[in-house]
């Protein structure tokens, strides 16, 4: 299938004719599926949040945007990984991906995944952490807060976090990066097995 054409919806593309197409239509297709489903969209959030004049209506919107930025970091470093991450420990694939793509927040890792992205998921809460909009800069330490914990600045937040995406898969175009691919395509075959076997089955 021509570039383009894709839906980016595995029920509707021919998973089976993606996988025949090669590695580097396979990264064209998880990078168009992640622009669709994630980047574009929050985009759209973050214009009406911008020129919105009543800002009471949105002000849980950085809770929103914070659980799916941090729950796609641990899914990035699930491809990261690859099928060598052991099963059900999303705490190292979401370590390696701020290690290796958001080094600004390494320092942090434990807090953001402890306190921020499991708190988050499962209680919709933030413990030692806290959300802010519009203070300059990309956090505020624990020894700087008011608080005395982790703050966030949402918008920077997800400005690193769309550079890190970026920044990965430019590095996953580049052919010379063999382990790197092979760990994507490896990862990918075995997160889309079903949809594969379902088209496969299906274009018999």
């Amino acid at each position: 299938m021509a570039e383009g054409k894709w839906r980016y919806l595995p029920d509707y593309d021919n998973m089976a004719k993606l996988i025949s197409s090669g590695d580097d239509e396979i990264i064209r297709w998880v990078e168009g599926r992640v622009n669709k489903m994630l980047i574009i969209p929050l985009k759209r959030i973050r214009k009406i949040f911008n020129r919105s004049t009543e800002m009471s209506g949105l002000k849980h919107v950085g809770l929103c945007i914070t659980t799916v930025v941090l729950c796609a970091s641990e899914s990035f470093g699930r491809f990261l990984e690859g099928e060598g991450a052991r099963r059900g420990v999303g705490r190292q694939c979401f370590k390696s991906f701020i290690k290796t793509y958001m080094p600004n927040l390494k320092r942090y890792q434990n807090i953001l995944w402890n306190g921020y992205r499991n708190c988050l998921a499962h209680g919709f809460r933030i413990a030692r952490g806290r959300i802010r909009t519009s203070i300059g800069c990309l956090y505020i330490t624990p020894e700087n807060s008011e608080m005395g914990v982790l703050e966030i600045e949402l918008w920077n937040f997800f400005t690193e976090f769309t550079h890190a995406v970026e920044r990965y898969f430019k590095e996953l175009r580049d052919p010379t990066n063999i382990c790197l691919r092979r760990k994507f395509i490896d990862s990918f075959k075995s997160l889309y097995s079903y949809w594969i076997g379902f088209w496969n089955r299906k274009t018999r």
